[in-house]
C-alpha cells in the first residue's frame, strides 16, 4: 500500500483505498520530519489512538447500558490487557484501521436504536456521526459495505413500528451512506489509475472445492474433465498444493476470463453432485479454526516491521528499523506466554469468541429480543464473510467478531425482551378488555351473573 501511494506501483483496489491514503499520508509526513522509522511510528500512533478512543467508547457504553461495574471492569480489562489488541495496534496492516470504525459504528447504531430511553442525546447529532462512522467501517474493509448498508436497514426496519420518528431519519442517512459508497466505487476505485481486484479473488471457495475434487478423485476424472479444469487452474498443480487453510496457492494459477468460465461453472456443479461429501469436507477444512477454541489461529501476532529488511525491499526502498531489538523481543515473548499458556490461549485465537456470539445470538433468540437479534446484523454478515474468506482462522479478519463480544453481552442484558405469555394472563387480558361488553349482555338477556 506504501509503494502504491508512493505510485511505484498501481494503486490496487483490492486493499482498501481509503486505508492506503492513510498510511501514504502519515507515512509521508513522518518521511518529511524525520525518516522512515518516523512514518511507521505515525501510522501505528494513529492507530493505537484510534482504536483506544474507540474501545474505551465501548466501555462507556457497555456501563451506560447495563449500570453493570463489573461487566464495565471486565470489558476495561479485556480491552486494556489481552496482548493481542496492543499486537494488532502496532501492526501496519488495513484490517486494524477497519476494527476500531467498526466498534464506533456498532455504538451508535445500538444508541439510535434505544434512545431516548436508554440514552437521552441529541439524535440528530448521532444520526450525523453514525453516517461518518458507516462510511468510514465500509470504505476501510473490501466487502464491508455490505456490512454496513444490511445492518442499516435492518434497524430501519426496526424502527418502522418502534419509532417513526427515527426511522425517517435512519432511512436518510441509509440513503446517503448509499451515495458516498457509490460516488467512491465509481470515481475513485473504478478510475482508470486505480486497478480493480483480481477476478481470481472472487472464487476462492469454489476453487478449493474443485481442487479438493481433483486430488481425492483425480484418478476417476475423464481427459475431458480435466481439460475444462485445466482451462481455468493447472491441474497438475491445484492436485499438489491443494492447502484446505488457505486459497492463495489454487488461486494463484488461475489463467482464465469469465467469459470462459461457462464450461467449468457447469462441471463444478456437476462434481458436486457426484461427490457432495468433497465439497462439504473442505467447507468444514476450511472454517474450522473459527470454531474451535483452542486454536490462536493464523499469524495472532504480527511483527509491524519485517525482521529481515529485504521482505520491505523494493524501490523506493524503505529504511525501517528496530531501535530497540531488545525490547521486541520481550514483546514477543510475553505475547508468546499468553499464545501458549493454559487458558490464556483461548482469548488469543477467535474460536472462543465464535461460540461466545453465539450463546448471546441463542440467548437473544430465546429471550425472543427483537432490537439486539437486528443489532447482531452487522456480526452475522460479517461471519459469513469469514466462512468464505480465502484463510482458514486469520486473526485479523475476525477482529471485530472478538472485540465485539463484550458489546454483545451487554446488548443480551440490556435489550428488552418479549416474555411469552400464560394462559392466565391470556383469559384476564381478553376478560379485562371484553368486560363492559359483557356486562351489557348480561343486562339484555336477564342474567344476572357476569361471570356465565
Amino acid at each position: 500500500q506504501l509503494k502504491q501511494f508512493d505510485g511505484v506501483t498501481k494503486l490496487d483496489a483490492s486493499n482498501p483505498v481509503l486505508v492506503t491514503v492513510i498510511f501514504g499520508s502519515l507515512f509521508r509526513v513522518g518521511r518529511a520530519l524525520g525518516n522512515d522509522n518516523t512514518g511507521v511510528f505515525l501510522i501505528v500512533a494513529f492507530q493505537t489512538g484510534l482504536c483506544a478512543f474507540a474501545m474505551a467508547q465501548m466501555c462507556k457504553y457497555i456501563y451506560q447500558s447495563t449500570s453493570s461495574k463489573k461487566l464495565y471492569g471486565l470489558a476495561v480489562g479485556f480491552y486494556a490487557l489481552v496482548p493481542i489488541w496492543g499486537g494488532a495496534s502496532q501492526t501496519v496492516l488495513k484490517d486494524v484501521v477497519h476494527l476500531g470504525f467498526f466498534l464506533l459504528f456498532l455504538q451508535y447504531m445500538a444508541r439510535i436504536v434505544f434512545a431516548p430511553d436508554s440514552f437521552p442525546c441529541n439524535i440528530k447529532g448521532c444520526i450525523a456521526k453514525l453516517i461518518i462512522f458507516a462510511c468510514l467501517t465500509g470504505l476501510s474493509r473490501k466487502a464491508a459495505e455490505a456490512i454496513v448498508i444490511l445492518s442499516m436497514v435492518a434497524v430501519y426496519l426496526y424502527l418502522r413500528k418502534q419509532a417513526p420518528d427515527r426511522k425517517a431519519l435512519l432511512g436518510k442517512s441509509v440513503l446517503c451512506v448509499c451515495g458516498v459508497f457509490l460516488a467512491f466505487n465509481m470515481f475513485i476505485s473504478c478510475a482508470p489509475d486505480v486497478q480493480s481486484p483480481a477476478e481470481k479473488e472472487n472464487y476462492s471457495l469454489p476453487f478449493q472445492q474443485i481442487a479438493r475434487y481433483c486430488k481425492q478423485y483425480g484418478d476417476e476424472m475423464s481427459e475431458e474433465e480435466i481439460a475444462i479444469v485445466d482451462q481455468v487452474l493447472d491441474f497438475e498443480v491445484i492436485i499438489t498444493e491443494y492447502d484446505p487453510s488457505s486459497s492463495d496457492p489454487v488461486k494463484a494459477t488461475f489463467h482464465s476470463t469469465a467469459s470462459e468460465m461457462h464450461e467449468f461453472w457447469k462441471q463444478y456443479v456437476r462434481l458436486g453432485f457426484k461427490h457432495p461429501d468433497v465439497y462439504m469436507k473442505h467447507i468444514l477444512n476450511g472454517v474450522y479454526k473459527y470454531f474451535y477454541p483452542f486454536s490462536s489461529g493464523n499469524c495472532a501476532y504480527r511483527h509491524y516491521i519485517a525482521l529481515d529488511k529485504t521482505n520491505v525491499s523494493g524501490e523506493p526502498y524503505y529504511d525501517a528499523y528496530y531501535v530497540n531489538e531488545t525490547a521486541m523481543n520481550s514483546l514477543a515473548s510475553y505475547f508468546a506466554q499468553w499464545e501458549n499458556g493454559l487458558l490464556l490461549n483461548l482469548l488469543i485465537g477467535p474460536g472462543l469468541y465464535m461460540w461466545l456470539f453465539i450463546l448471546c445470538f441463542g440467548y437473544a433468540c430465546k429471550t425472543r429480543s427483537v432490537s439486539a437479534l437486528t443489532l447482531f446484523t452487522s456480526i452475522v454478515v460479517l461471519l459469513i464473510g469469514l466462512f468464505f474468506s480465502h484463510i482458514n482462522g486469520e486473526n485479523r479478519y475476525a477482529y471485530p467478531l472478538m472485540a465485539s463480544i463484550p458489546f454483545c453481552f451487554a446488548l443480551v442484558l440490556s435489550a428488552p425482551s418479549v416474555k411469552k405469555k400464560s394462559t392466565a394472563d391470556l383469559v384476564n387480558k381478553i376478560r379485562s378488555a371484553l368486560g363492559n361488553q359483557l356486562f351489557r349482555d348480561s343486562a339484555l338477556n336477564g342474567l344476572h351473573n357476569p361471570d356465565n
